[in-house]
């Protein structure tokens, strides 16, 4: 990656409206997708902390406003330092990349704490400002209106079709999106 910033998008984002590079800031703090706190998913939070080394009596359940799941906006050189420190802590990729494989993690939790306590200027640079709307990360009944009025309201830049909701029935999702 040759730029400073760069979006990461999973295949579960859907786009609503153009957007223009302007459109990922607010001021001039970078857009997050935050969550209130880390109890949506407090055993991954609790891996990335571990796969950090960071002391087992770090207190990550006082964190708010933390980053969440994708779109979201990644730092260039933070990332690279993250990366240099997680090889570094772990005596080499090998230890690392078995580490990885073994607990359960996310790139933005891992991403969060480290900006937060290694890193601890990073968190400074963002703001929670959500992205998306009508986000349908759980089962609810009536998605297919919840996906067109989405579609139509175009609130947010993208919307989530969390892929790992297997009730959802892929050709009215299809029919929802107009494909």
């Amino acid at each position: 990656i040759k730029t400073n910033l760069y979006l990461v998008l999973d295949d579960d984002i859907i786009s609503l409206k153009e957007f223009g590079y302007n459109d990922l800031f607010t001021g001039n703090k970078i857009k997050f997708k935050g969550e209130r706190d880390i109890m949506s998913q407090p055993q991954v939070w609790e891996c990335s902390r571990d796969l950090l080394k960071l002391h087992k009596k770090t207190n990550i359940y006082k964190l708010r406003n933390t980053m969440s799941i994708t779109p979201e906006i990644l730092i260039t050189p933070v990332v690279n330092d993250m990366l240099k420190y997680l090889v570094h802590q772990h005596k080499g990729y090998r230890n690392l990349l078995q580490e990885m494989t073994r607990v359960s993690w996310t790139e933005y939790t891992l991403y969060w704490l480290y900006l937060r306590y290694v890193d601890q200027k990073g968190v400074s640079y963002y703001k929670m400002d959500n992205f998306t709307c009508g986000d349908l990360t759980v089962y609810a009944e009536d998605f297919d209106k919840e996906l067109q009025r989405t579609m139509q309201e175009k609130c947010g830049y993208f919307t989530i079709i969390q892929s790992n909701v297997y009730e959802y029935n892929i050709n009215a999702v299809k029919s929802a999106l107009k494909l």
